[in-house]
Parts: structure tokens; C-alpha cells; sequence
């Protein structure tokens, strides 16, 4: 029998020609193919071409690339975690090492407790008093900010008299003096708060402090103001009597940014609302 020889080589190009005494391609008369290896991945055949065993090994593909880099990858991830698992074994042995009075003890006193070599050169968790800590104890002032204030409307039914003080048409406000107005209103709110149960009566005053009128103003906003003085009257009242007081703006010609800004005064009343 003829010992069969291993000769390694490339196939050539279609047009390239071939070398004297180089062996022949796989497609060269009466080859065989005897063995591949994962076509997708890397293209390796032996072909016997009379008695003699050729090897012909394809460059890798982007594929194959691909799929190494992801290999080494998952195995960084790997060796990663089983790292990280032995330091956390290590840090958990040496805190069950020391003495449970030096466990238990104040933060203060810990400082005095002599560590471990090993747990001493690990870096301490300085935030995590903080990251543990409740939002609005992190960041108190956020928290203020962000958290609304309670509402009037909670769990209270609002009374409301409605008007303007220069028109009896508009309302029962301008049918009488405010005095009169507050004394009618306070029994009205009592009247419903023994009849609605656990839920409170808050009274309150609708006035309605802009007008919108059908010929030009003086400062052609078609519009008609409380005076000042009875706006004040009302916003005393109210504070006085525990009520509400709503200033109903309508808009006219204006705009409702310069009809908000001429009631900020009043609105610096806490009881005073839009």
C-alpha cells in the first residue's frame, strides 16, 4: 500500500495558474472529499489525490469573527462574576470574624474596632447611609417643592355666594353690604354641614372682580374693576370669618397674563384663590 502523505495548502484563484509541482486542487480528477469541518465556521477538507492526503483550510469568515468575539466576551463576563462572587465570600467571612459587640456597637465606636488586613484595604460604602435614606430626607427641600400643598377641596364641600358688588342683577353680593352678606352665608354653610356628615363646609365669597363691558373702557379693554378699596374690605372679612374668597376674572379685550398680574396683591392672601 502507498503511505499517504499530508500536504497543506490554499487553493488558488480561478486565475491563477498553477505552480510546477504543487499539488492539485480538490477539483482535480478523481479527489474525494474524506472530511469537513463546520461549513460555517471555517472550511476545512481532506481530499486523497493518488495516495496522497491533501488539507484545504478556507480563512475564517466574518462570521466566525463574530461569534470568537462574542466567546471571549461572554467569558470576560464570566471570570468577572465569579471575581466579584469570591470578593463579596471574602468581605461577608471577615465581617462574621469580628466580635458581635464590635458588630453591635455604635458607628462611633466601630472606628475604634481594628479590621481585618484584608476588609481594612476594601473601600467603605460612604454613600449608602445616603442612598438608603427616604427621598424627602435626601433632598428635603425637592421634596417640598415637588409635593403639592393639601387642598381646599379635600374632603370639604365649599358654600359659595356669588356677585359683584355694583350689580344686584349679577348675584346675591351686590344685594346687601359684605357684613350682611358674611352673617347670611355663615348660617346658609351651617345649615348644609349638619346635613353632609363626616365631610366639612367650607364657606366662601365669589366675587367677580372683573367685568366685561359692551363699549370701550379708558383703557379699551372693555372691562369694569372693583375698586381697591371694596376688594380689600372683602379679603379682610374673609380672613376674618375663616372664609374663602374667589376673584372671578373675565377677560374682554385683554389677555389673561395682564388680568392674573393685577390680582397677584390679592393673591398673596392664602385665602385668596382664582
Amino acid at each position: 500500500m502507498t503511505a499517504a502523505k499530508l500536504v497543506a495548502f490554499s487553493p488558488p484563484s480561478p486565475s491563477a495558474a498553477t505552480p510546477a509541482g504543487q499539488a492539485k486542487t480538490i477539483d482535480a480528477i478523481g479527489a474525494r472529499p474524506f472530511l469537513d469541518v463546520d461549513r460555517r465556521l471555517e472550511y476545512a477538507t481532506f481530499v486523497l489525490v493518488d495516495g496522497t492526503l491533501h488539507l484545504n483550510v478556507r480563512a475564517a469568515t466574518d462570521e466566525r469573527r463574530f461569534m470568537l468575539l462574542l466567546a471571549c466576551a461572554l467569558a470576560a463576563m464570566a471570570l468577572l462574576g465569579i471575581v466579584t462572587n469570591l470578593r463579596l465570600e471574602a468581605n461577608s467571612a471577615d465581617a462574621a470574624a469580628l466580635p458581635i459587640a464590635a458588630r453591635e456597637a455604635p458607628q462611633v465606636a466601630r472606628s475604634a474596632v481594628s479590621l481585618p488586613q484584608n476588609q481594612a484595604s476594601h473601600p467603605q460604602p460612604v454613600l449608602q447611609p445616603l442612598l438608603s435614606a427616604p427621598f424627602d430626607q435626601r433632598f428635603p427641600r425637592l421634596a417640598r417643592a415637588l409635593t403639592s400643598p393639601p387642598s381646599a377641596l379635600q374632603d370639604t364641600l365649599i358654600v359659595s355666594y356669588y356677585g359683584n358688588p355694583y350689580s344686584a342683577g349679577m348675584g346675591i353680593l351686590g344685594a346687601a353690604e359684605p357684613e350682611t352678606i358674611v352673617a347670611l352665608l355663615e348660617e346658609r354653610a351651617a345649615a348644609y354641614d349638619r346635613l353632609n356628615g363626616p365631610t366639612g363646609v367650607v364657606p366662601a365669597l365669589h366675587l367677580v372682580y372683573a367685568v366685561a363691558q359692551p363699549h370701550p373702557t379708558a383703557d379699551d379693554r372693555y372691562l369694569y374693576y372693583v375698586d381697591d378699596a371694596a376688594v380689600q374690605r372683602y379679603v379682610a372679612l374673609a380672613e376674618e370669618r375663616g372664609m374663602l374668597l374667589f376673584l372671578d376674572l373675565q377677560i374682554g379685550r385683554s389677555s389673561v397674563e395682564a388680568e392674573v398680574r393685577r390680582v397677584l396683591p390679592y393673591l398673596r392672601h392664602p385665602q385668596v384663590h382664582l
